[in-house]
């Protein structure tokens, strides 16, 4: 069987790309014929909040880099590449609908082309966190070219609705990453850090306005003059 898979895949960074990854590893080591096509960058950089949109980690094999989310020229080249293919399915990774417009290109013209390839959509969301707005054209350029969409929550599903009347939907359980080393004992984590506090409430991940960062502070105001025995710790990039 063959699939053509659209996602940000390493070296580009971010739960999308890391998630995405280890679904390729597991379809990888099936019989499916898989070819991936990734992204050259996810967003222009002047559109980009933080220090790099790529991290140190190896980019997978067998994956092309075509897609500039800003470059129609891209769009089409990633159409010839998936109609040479020729795949049962054009499985695509969707999460933000700044890439609807990319992705709606992509889907259609290999639907106006070759309407026997099966277009399948797994959304992580619907909607931006940001909650900037976009017109509901927007969304339905790309989700009409949809046949089937993988929700990863009941909650997105709710939000498919808005946009698309009666769609054609199942919903899975988000997976559990498989990427992280092998755990240390608390003490042992203490000691490296170098943390004395028995109690430590820990922010981890990008610190950004839709994350409740907000919320942490609040509450380690609150508690400061409570019990001086916890310690409060952010780990993460400042986006904001």
């Amino acid at each position: 069987m063959k699939i053509c898979f659209i996602t940000p895949a390493p070296p580009l960074r971010g739960g999308i790309s890391t998630s995405s990854s280890i679904l390729i590893n597991h379809l990888s080591n099936r019989k499916i014929d898989l070819l991936v096509i990734s992204f050259k960058n996810l967003y222009p950089n002047f559109l980009f909040p933080g220090k790099t949109q790529y991290n140190k980690r190896n980019q997978d094999n067998n994956t092309l880099f075509l897609i500039e989310s800003m470059n129609p020229i891209s769009w089409r080249n990633t159409v010839n590449q998936i109609l040479e293919f020729n795949p049962k399915v054009l499985f695509i990774r969707y999460w933000n609908p700044f890439f609807c417009l990319s992705l709606g290109y992509i889907a259609s013209k290999v639907k106006q082309k070759n309407k026997d390839i099966k277009i399948v959509a797994l959304c992580d969301n619907i909607f931006s966190h940001e909650n900037y707005y976009i017109p509901k054209l927007v969304y339905k350029f790309f989700f009409n070219t949809i046949n089937q969409f993988i929700l990863i929550s009941e909650y997105v599903s709710y939000d498919l609705k808005k946009i698309i009347k009666n769609p054609n939907y199942i919903t899975l359980f988000h997976p559990i990453y498989e990427n992280y080393r092998n755990s240390i004992s608390k003490e042992i984590a203490q000691k490296q850090l170098n943390i004395k506090s028995k109690k430590v409430v820990l922010f981890f991940g990008l610190i950004r306005k839709y994350k409740g960062f907000e919320v942490f502070l609040k509450i380690a105001n609150k508690f400061k003059n409570i019990d001086e025995n916890i310690l409060f710790l952010a780990s993460g990039e400042c986006y904001e």
